[in-house]
């Protein structure tokens, strides 16, 4: 009798951790997969500013609902956006821009306009957007040279990418 309940509760467990890991596989294969690239974070005397493009390279559409620096999940007044017009492209370097240059509703950056966002930010399938993030507060002058992750927040995945922190000023 002790086998046999020995026994279904092996079979009862190795059922239940299948099913888990049947269920984690198929969230992860969602269909959701941003890339991260053209990433670069400044640092001048007057603040950082991040910048990089996302892409939703992945089989469906989904919806960004943060964006962290260093682990540190930004504040949406913080963000610029421009939507890369679906069909266009975009392989340019991103400008540099100061942290004071990044103020009001919008910013217009080499005849692109930057909206700041105001909160989750969908992306069709194929589209892509370029981003500025102004002051990141958990980044410093003496960060010089670190590298430090940054990450794009969907409703189903963290999707990272490392940046290593340079100088705006030219020497």
């Amino acid at each position: 009798m002790a086998s046999l309940i020995l026994l279904s509760a092996a079979v009862l467990l190795t059922v239940t951790a299948s099913r888990y890991a049947t269920s984690v596989t198929r969230s992860r294969s969602s269909g959701e997969e941003m890339r991260i690239n053209k990433e670069k974070l400044w640092m001048d005397g007057s603040g950082a500013v991040v910048a990089f493009k996302a892409e939703n390279i992945g089989s469906k559409e989904l919806i960004v609902i943060g964006v962290t620096v260093r682990k540190v999940e930004m504040s949406w007044d913080s963000i610029y956006c421009y939507m890369v017009p679906l069909r266009s492209t975009f392989s340019d370097e991103l400008s540099i821009m100061s942290d004071g240059s990044l103020t009001g509703d919008y910013v217009i950056v080499d005849g692109m306009n930057f909206t700041r966002s105001e909160g989750y930010m969908p992306f069709k399938i194929g589209e892509s957007a370029l981003f500025y993030i102004k002051g990141p507060p958990n980044i410093h002058f003496e960060d010089i040279g670190t590298e430090v992750d940054l990450g794009l927040i969907t409703l189903n995945g963290h999707f990272m990418s490392t940046v290593t922190i340079e100088s705006a000023t030219k020497q």
